[in-house]
């Protein structure tokens, strides 16, 4: 169902603009390309700059909320890369699932991004259906009676669902926060955001006004698109009319914004006794003009597509060997080799036995001094780098790619120190670097890459927890023929750290799930091993 869907999308939409040809004829869409001209492009541009501003403001302040980093400057380039998106790709959504899943990549928590935009986009259509309710409340004789029936039933919804959020919350979302089920924990953690990212004082109240201001521009892109197709109603009588149009094309059977716009706008207009081939005008006008307003977005595409060709063309980043020596451990005799990066850091190579050149058992372990040397049971660290040595030579071959320049997951010593000391105080590991101004994740692995590859590896078996590993060195050209859990046993100090790695950084971590005990304060199992 999930593959066929997309294809009802456009289906739908097609039957929608099928059906308005049949009676109506194509030239309404004709005359709707033809009333386009220079001063309709330059108002689309200029009131498409001020809503995506406003939209692009709101999706930041939702975003910083749930602890994702987020620039002003990226917003709005982000937003206008999908908003075109949007427009030229069916479905007219997958602008914003780029948009959702990039920045998640970026801020090191996908599931959050995502559910960023899609808190920022519900906020919008809130808006859009709140109007529209008042539209039906307060002038009926404007709305035929299949319209007002949708409008109601989405009030009703909207209603119905924020109040089912709200008991939910109140009754069973702190408890299941700290749920064994993943599916609760899950559910918790989601409806935590939903409130943390539209509903607590320090959120609503801009995210609400924002999201007024961008229904007005979209309404104020409406009357333009109205008296470009000829229409000379008051803009009083016509914003009724607008409102409901901007309700349909939330409506998910739409190639771009175009089917259900067209049809509302012909069944109101009609109804309106302005005809129904106008009402179909204006909205293939209004189309057009909001296709001209998100075209900066084809610019930051373009842009973002030459800065990819350059970087492609330029010289890889080198890793230089330096030496290679014989390195007896206690966990068995290695080969070590001593590299240098391009910016001049060292790194290390542990290579164990006759190593093949696809399906090597590998690991890349990112340099942690207070875990590594120290011991710390902060992190776990020290536990998989021991763990790690050890499935290697018991596999009888393998390598560890130890990457310098990690420590703190690439914010370096004294800043992980100071998350450290912000974490005793009560925030998580994300929380923690975001109040620092840092990255949740700042480690590059293309040195890694570079070094496995030098090494003569083309696939592994990598030793490792984490998604955003295994996505960065793919990207650098390393086939990962299998992710190996690499699973220690978590102490009292370490079990909150590693909740906030499975829950927000989404770790593969699923013997969490039967420490029970330790989260009542029982201690870690003594039968769970290593």
């Amino acid at each position: 169902m999930k593959r066929l869907w997309p294809w009802l999308r456009i289906v739908g939409a097609l039957a929608i603009l099928g059906a308005l040809v049949w009676q109506l004829g194509t030239g309404v869409f004709l005359e709707g390309l033809r009333e386009v001209d220079a001063g309709g492009i330059a108002a689309a541009l200029g009131i498409g700059f001020a809503t995506t501003v406003f939209s692009a403001w709101r999706w930041r302040l939702v975003a910083r909320r749930l602890s994702l980093e987020l620039s002003f400057g990226s917003a709005v380039g982000e937003y206008y890369r999908a908003l075109f998106l949007n427009g030229v790709l069916p479905a007219g959504v997958l602008g914003d699932v780029n948009r959702a899943v990039q920045h998640g990549r970026e801020a090191g928590d996908v599931p959050r991004g995502v559910r960023a935009v899609v808190l920022e986009r519900t906020a919008g259509q809130i808006v859009v259906i709140g109007a529209s309710v008042v539209v039906v409340l307060s002038v009926p004789s404007v709305v035929p009676p299949p319209i007002d029936r949708v409008v109601t039933v989405a009030g009703i919804v909207v209603v119905v669902l924020a109040l089912a959020a709200v008991v939910t919350g109140m009754t069973a979302g702190r408890r299941w926060i700290h749920s064994g089920s993943k599916w609760r924990r899950g559910f918790a953690v989601s409806l935590a955001d939903v409130r943390l990212g539209l509903l607590t004082k320090e959120t609503w109240p801009g995210v609400g006004l924002l999201s007024v201001a961008t229904l007005a521009g979209h309404l104020a892109l409406f009357v333009v698109a109205a008296r470009a197709a000829g229409v000379t109603a008051p803009v009083g009588d016509l914003l009724p009319l607008m409102i409901l149009a901007l309700l349909a094309m939330g409506l998910p059977l739409n190639i771009g914004g175009w089917g259900p716009r067209e049809g509302v706008c012909a069944l109101l207009f009609g109804a309106a006794g302005l005809g129904s081939a106008q009402g179909v005008t204006v909205a293939v006008v209004y189309g057009v003009l909001a296709l001209v307003s998100s075209l900066p977005g084809a610019g930051v595409l373009l842009a973002r597509s030459v800065r990819s060709h350059r970087t492609d063309r330029r010289s890889p980043m080198t890793v230089e060997r330096v030496v290679e020596t014989r390195l007896p451990t206690r966990y068995g005799v290695f080969r070590a080799y001593g590299y240098l990066d391009a910016d001049g850091t060292e790194q290390m190579a542990l290579v164990h036995g006759d190593v093949a050149t696809s399906r090597t058992l590998a690991r890349v372990h990112s340099e942690c001094l207070t875990g590594d040397v120290f011991s710390s049971m902060h992190c776990e660290c020290g536990d998989q780098l021991d763990a790690a040595l050890r499935a290697i030579v018991d596999e009888g071959a393998g390598i560890l790619v130890y990457a310098q320049g990690h420590e703190g997951r690439g914010i370096g010593l004294l800043a992980k120190l100071k998350a450290m000391r912000l974490q005793d105080e009560g925030l998580d590991t994300v929380e923690a670097n975001i109040a620092l101004g840092l990255p949740v994740d700042a480690r590059d692995y293309r040195a890694a890459a570079e070094i496995l590859n030098d090494l003569g590896v083309r696939s592994v078996r990598l030793l490792s927890n984490n998604p955003a590993k295994v996505d960065q060195l793919e990207r650098h050209g390393v086939r990962i023929s299998e992710r190996v859990p690499l699973l220690v046993t978590p102490n009292d100090e370490n079990l909150r750290y590693l909740r906030t790695k499975q829950e927000r950084m989404h770790h593969f971590l699923p013997h969490l799930d039967l420490i029970e005990s330790a989260e009542r304060g029982q201690g870690v199992p003594e039968a769970l091993h290593q």
